[in-house]
């Protein structure tokens, strides 16, 4: 493109590549993922074990590495690059080479379906019963709603404000070790999958139906189809808000 003053400049057209577990794991499927320090990528499967994606290799971690539960529901990699695996049987966390197990599942209610560590490193926890946090090596259960609240996600806000996502409960923030539901807009589902925060303050959750929303300030903005969204299931945001 020629500009006015502007000198040359040249548009590519960026591809995307698709990416396949090796033989024989082809036919499992990713359930979670997270970016770790070094550039790799870790990767939950519905029933393979853990993987980490680096220089175009993948590399699994299973019950030789001390992963005894298979099924991985939730990854994170923590700020001393510990590797905090949620699994059906129950939570790991290893070092990136060799993993052990923290707590033991009991049932399908304790499953980890969300991990997040705030700025104090403390690592939150949520089940599809509630919430739970590790401080320092122990892990404090709190109070669990009459409701299940199938917890999804967790997002700091700039004011350190911890907000949570449940498939059940809505929008909730966690104020004094409960979880106390924030008023949805006008149309806005109890379905929320993710959340964001923004530097400005504001708080963006994407829903399991209703599009995207924004809460800024006190007021919801939302966001569907109408707006240019390719339909209204939000499963997942990322973005540069540091």
């Amino acid at each position: 493109m020629g500009t006015d003053g502007g000198g040359l400049h040249r548009v590519k057209r960026r591809h995307l590549r698709t990416v396949f577990l090796p033989p024989p794991f082809g036919e499992h499927i990713f359930q979670t993922m997270c970016l770790g320090h070094d550039g790799s990528i870790w990767a939950g499967t519905d029933g393979a074990g853990l993987f980490r994606f680096q220089g175009g290799q993948f590399e699994r971690f299973a019950e030789t590495e001390g992963l005894l539960g298979l099924h991985v529901t939730s990854v994170l990699e923590d700020h001393r690059t510990n590797i905090w695996v949620g699994t059906t049987r129950g939570l790991f966390v290893g070092d990136g080479k060799k993993f052990r197990q923290l707590y033991q599942t009991k049932d399908s209610t304790e499953l980890v379906l969300a991990m997040y560590e705030d700025r104090a490193g403390q690592l939150w926890i949520g089940t599809a019963t509630g919430v739970a946090r590790i401080c320092e090596g122990h892990l404090e259960v709190f109070p669990r709603p009459q409701s299940k609240p199938d917890v999804r996600a967790f997002a700091e806000d700039a004011a350190g404000n911890l907000w949570v996502a449940t498939m059940n409960l809505g929008l909730n923030q966690f104020v004094k070790g409960q979880l106390v539901r924030h008023q949805p807009a006008e149309g806005l589902t109890s379905n929320i999958r993710t959340l964001l925060a923004d530097a400005d303050g504001s708080i963006w959750i994407g829903t399991f139906g209703d599009g995207l929303a924004r809460l800024k300030k006190g007021g919801f903005t939302t966001f569907t189809v109408k707006d240019g969204l390719p339909n209204g299931i939000i499963r997942f945001l990322l973005g540069s808000v540091n």
